[in-house]
C-alpha cells in the first residue's frame, strides 16, 4: 500500500512516515498544498490513500480534497486536522472523505483505519 500525507508539520509527517514504515506501508509526503494536489493530479492512481491536513500553506486540505472529487480520482480520503468543527466535518463528508481525525490523534486508530483501507 503506499500513502501521500500533506502536512505541513514537516515532523509530525516524518514520524508518521517511519511509523507506517514499520507497519509495512509507503509513505511519499510533502508539506505544501499546492504541491500535494500536484502530485494528486499527476500520480493519483500511484496511491492507495492520502491523508491531508486542512491548514495547509498554497492549497488547503478540504480544497484538494474538492479537486480529487471534481477530477474523480479514485482514491480514499483521510483528514488529519487540528480543527474540530461541524462546518469542516460536514464539507469533508460530503466531499467523500473516508474518515476524519483530529490533532492529537491516536497513532494506532489511524494504523487500524488504513489497514481497513488497504483490505478493500
Amino acid at each position: 500500500m503506499k500513502i501521500l500525507i500533506v502536512e505541513d508539520d514537516e515532523k509530525l509527517a516524518q514520524m508518521l512516515k517511519i511509523a507506517f514504515k514499520i507497519n509495512d506501508l509507503s509513505v511519499d509526503y510533502c508539506t505544501d498544498g499546492k504541491e500535494g494536489d500536484k502530485k494528486i493530479q499527476n500520480h493519483g492512481d500511484d496511491y492507495d490513500l492520502v491523508i491531508l491536513d486542512i491548514m495547509l500553506p498554497g492549497l488547503g486540505g478540504l480544497e484538494i480534497a474538492e479537486n480529487i472529487k471534481k477530477k474523480k480520482i479514485k482514491v480514499p480520503v483521510f483528514i488529519l486536522s487540528a480543527r474540530n468543527n461541524k462546518e469542516d466535518i460536514n464539507r469533508a463528508v460530503k466531499l467523500g472523505v473516508k474518515d476524519y481525525f483530529v490533532k492529537p490523534f491516536s497513532f494506532s486508530d489511524l494504523l487500524e483505519k488504513v489497514k481497513l483501507v488497504a483490505s478493500k
